[in-house]
C-alpha cells in the first residue's frame, strides 16, 4: 500500500521537474469543476519553473481550458491519449482514431445492452441520447454541449474515444461483458467505462510531452485515480495516488493523498510550491500563455 502524505514532501521532491495531472478524480471535485484554489496553485507552482502536463479522458478544448486558466502554455493530452495537443499550435501534435472494426463492435454490443453511449470527437460530444452521460458531460466538459446523434454518423477519423454509461444496476452483468469482448476497456468512473483504439492510452502522449520537453520520465510526478491512469503512472519517478482512487491505481503509487472532494491535490501542489521558493529553486520558464 502507498505511503499516506497529507501533510507533507517526498524527501526528493527538488530533483522534479514536470508534473502530470489527471482531472477527473484528481484535481477535480466531485462536481467535475476545478476550484479556484487548485487553479492558483498550479499557476505558482508553473512560476518555479515545473512544466504542468494534463492527462485527461476529457476532451482537447476542455483539457487546453484547464492551462488556458492557469496561465500557461504547454501539453495536453486528451481522451486517454487518444488526442494531444499543445496551447501554441494550432492543430493537434497527434491523434489516434479507434478502427471500424473495434468501433462497430462497441456500438453493437452496446445497443444490445441498451447502455448509454457517448463519442469522443477532437472538438465535440456525440451522445446517442440526452440522459445520465450527456448531462455528465456537459458538466465535465467546461460546458461543452454534446449532440445527440447515432454513434455511427460520427467520422471514423474523428472517434477518438468511446465511452459507456452502465448503471450501477447493470454494471454486475455489463462489465464483465465488456472487459471480455474488448480487454483493453477501462473503467474511469464507477459508471463509466471506456474503449479507445487498443495500444493508445496517456502513456503515449506523456511520453511524447516529456520528450519533447527534454525531461526523463525519473524527473516526472504525477497523480491520478483510475484505470486510466495505470499506463502512466508507474513509468514515472513519483506516482502519486488520491485517496479516492481505484485500488489497482494505489497498488502502484508510492505514496497516497487524501481525496479529491476536500482539494488534497490542491493543498500538495501548495506545499511543493512553498518548498521550490524556500529553497531557492526557482527558475521559472518561458510558460506565458
Amino acid at each position: 500500500m502507498p505511503i499516506s502524505m497529507d501533510d507533507s514532501l517526498p524527501d526528493n521532491i527538488g530533483e522534479f521537474r514536470a508534473a502530470v495531472f489527471d482531472v477527473d478524480g484528481t484535481l477535480a471535485r466531485d462536481d467535475s469543476q476545478i476550484s479556484d484554489r487548485t487553479i492558483e496553485a498550479l499557476a505558482r507552482l508553473a512560476d518555479t519553473g515545473v512544466d504542468i502536463i494534463i492527462a485527461t479522458g476529457r476532451t482537447a478544448p476542455a483539457a487546453v481550458s484547464i492551462l488556458h486558466r492557469v496561465g500557461v502554455s504547454g501539453y495536453a493530452i486528451a481522451c486517454n491519449g487518444a488526442i494531444t495537443v499543445h496551447t501554441d499550435q494550432d492543430e493537434p501534435v497527434s491523434t489516434m482514431p479507434i478502427r471500424d472494426e473495434v468501433f462497430d463492435a462497441a456500438v453493437e454490443y452496446c445497443r444490445s445492452a441498451d447502455v448509454q453511449v457517448a463519442i469522443f470527437t477532437p472538438t465535440a460530444l456525440h451522445c446517442d441520447r440526452q440522459a445520465e452521460a450527456w448531462h455528465f458531460l456537459h458538466e465535465s466538459n467546461e460546458g461543452m454541449i454534446p449532440h445527440v446523434a447515432d454513434p455511427t454518423s460520427v467520422p471514423q477519423r474523428d472517434r477518438l474515444k468511446f465511452m459507456i454509461y452502465v448503471s450501477r444496476e447493470q454494471d454486475p452483468i455489463v462489465g464483465p461483458e465488456l472487459r471480455r469482448r474488448f480487454p483493453a476497456v477501462m473503467k474511469t468512473l464507477p459508471e463509466y467505462y471506456e474503449i479507445n483504439e487498443p495500444g493508445v492510452d496517456k502513456w503515449v502522449g506523456v511520453e511524447a510531452a516529456l520528450n519533447d520537453l527534454g525531461i526523463a520520465p525519473e524527473e516526472a510526478l504525477g497523480m491520478g485515480d483510475s484505470e486510466n491512469d495505470l499506463s502512466w503512472l508507474p513509468r514515472i519517478g513519483m506516482p502519486i495516488a488520491m485517496g479516492n482512487a481505484f485500488d489497482s491505481v494505489k497498488a502502484e503509487c508510492r505514496y497516497q493523498i487524501g481525496g479529491n472532494e476536500e482539494d488534497r491535490a490542491a493543498a500538495f501542489i501548495e506545499r511543493w510550491a512553498d518548498h521550490r521558493e524556500m529553497a531557492g529553486l526557482a527558475e521559472p520558464v518561458d510558460n506565458i500563455a
